[in-house]
């Protein structure tokens, strides 16, 4: 066996790393709990790709490759960048609508306590004036 036998062995167990690490990293993007799980996954398919792409290159010995996976790796940056900004559209729109949500709460139990207090002094005032109105009339009755 030659040198040049060995690099094609070598690349090829390099190409069979990288289709592994690239269904590991797919099983991450669809399980994923969150989106930026998702988003991460999708960055690193795209960069092992590009991996896979440069040893084909090497393993085939054609230069046009490495441009082809230049031009990939740019696509790779903008879509990533697409879904960050997408990603933190969303992201802006969910905390403010519970920042909206905890203030109508907040607004809605101020009117709540505010009834309260407000039914509650009415309360004390009626008492208060009733009481007053019972020790009145206890002076004003003449007693024998």
């Amino acid at each position: 066996m030659n040198i040049e036998d060995a690099y094609k062995y070598f690349n090829i167990a390099i190409l069979i790393v990288i289709a592994i690490f690239i269904l590991l990293v797919f099983v991450r993007v669809i399980k994923g709990p969150l989106l930026a799980d998702r988003i991460v996954g999708i960055n690193s398919v795209g960069t092992l790709v590009i991996c896979t792409v440069c040893v084909l290159a090497s393993y085939l010995n054609e230069d046009y490759l490495l441009d082809v996976a230049i031009l990939y790796a740019l696509i790779s940056f903008l879509a990533v960048v697409v879904l960050t900004k997408i990603y933190s559209g969303v992201y802006k729109n969910r905390i403010e609508q519970e920042r909206l949500k905890r203030e109508k709460e907040a607004s809605e139990r101020a009117q709540s306590e505010a009834v309260q207090a407000e039914s509650l002094a009415t309360a004390a005032v009626s008492s208060t004036v009733g009481a007053k109105l019972t020790h009145a009339d206890t002076e004003t009755t003449p007693t024998k």
